[in-house]
């Protein structure tokens, strides 16, 4: 009797089960109990960007897939922002904006568009909106490139994640060929006399309306 002896241990907490969650956890150990703190695993986000040209339109769709996760769990987006500065990309075509499928109003102003995802918004989510090409890049006749950038920015306003990608076209509006015609006389040598060159001339082969062209 009247014995006592001091326990020196190394315990690892076990997050499995309802343990698991975030926020304070009573556990007993060898008789006493303590608060064990199970801190929020920081959520991760991440972007997506994709662009599909339309020269009839002369239009530019973007997609980009904003996602947020804690740990191997999908988190809310809600609050989080999708931005995306068009300066050197076109403008924004109004009322093209859609989320998930369903048509959004954004924020646009000073060429950047902004969507805050509302309550209930969940991982994953699809942004997809056009924009006009700009008459420097469309009406030309040789290879144009495009690059857009989106970003995603935490509930604070932090800023998280981004991604770019490029759009690569080329505009055909007008085309030229030509055909000589043969030789003399059905002469299997070349005669320069008396022949002629047929030039051919396609204009407008984007088939666009094109006033006081």
């Amino acid at each position: 009797s009247n014995v006592s002896c001091i326990v020196d241990a190394s315990l690892q907490y076990d997050p499995s089960g309802a343990a698991g969650n975030p926020g304070d956890h009573v556990v007993s150990i060898l008789n006493k109990t303590y608060t064990v703190v199970v801190p929020n695993v920081p959520i991760t986000y991440g972007i997506t960007k994709s662009g599909v040209v339309n020269l009839s339109e002369g239009t530019i769709t973007w997609t980009s897939t904003v996602s947020a996760a804690r740990g191997a769990a999908t988190a809310s987006l809600e609050n989080a922002a999708f931005r995306d500065d068009l300066t050197n990309v076109g403008t924004y075509v109004a009322g093209s904006l859609s989320i998930g499928g369903q048509a959004a109003t954004p924020e646009y102003a000073a060429n950047v568009l902004k969507y805050t995802f509302p309550q209930g918004s969940v991982s994953p989510q699809v942004v997809t909106f056009k924009t006009k090409i700009s008459d420097a890049k469309y009406y030309v006749n040789s290879a144009q490139s495009i690059t857009n950038k989106a970003q995603v920015y935490s509930p604070t306003n932090a800023f998280e994640k981004e991604a770019s990608t490029s759009v690569s076209f080329t505009p055909s509006w007008i085309a030229k060929s030509s055909v000589a015609s043969d030789t003399a006389g059905g002469s299997s040598s070349y005669i320069s006399n008396n022949r002629s060159v047929v030039w051919s001339i396609v204009a407008n082969q984007m088939d666009k309306t094109l006033r006081n062209a």
